[in-house]
């Protein structure tokens, strides 16, 4: 009877240690479908945020183009606004030194225009 027993007890234990054994299987599969989960998750916010990446590059690009174009624009009106400057200031000088040169003709001139 000891024999018999002590093999029932040996079974049981044997069970026991196959229901533990079954039950961290069960925790560990339940462990890898939470991280699948997460993975999946993480996944999804990659693919977004790649297509915010590309969006955003895209509309860089736009900017910048438009932005040089801009510049090169801006440049061209400083360089006219340069040009006309410095024409407009020879031609103020060059009226100073016309109204200073006729200077001792201009009563003369004045005295035509005015008796005529």
């Amino acid at each position: 009877m000891d024999a018999f027993k002590a093999k029932c007890t040996h079974c049981t234990q044997c069970k026991y240690s196959t229901l533990l054994l079954l039950i961290d299987i069960e925790d560990l599969c339940a462990k890898r479908d939470d991280l699948h989960k997460q993975i999946l998750e993480e996944e999804e916010e990659k693919r977004k945020i790649q297509n915010d990446i590309r969006i955003l590059t895209e509309r860089l690009s736009k900017v910048n183009e438009s932005l040089s174009k801009k510049m090169a624009s801006r440049n061209e009106f400083d360089r006219t606004i340069a040009e006309t400057e410095a024409a407009y200031m020879k031609v103020g000088t060059s009226k100073v030194c016309i109204l200073w040169r006729a200077r001792p003709i201009l009563p003369g001139i004045f005295a035509y225009v005015v008796i005529q």
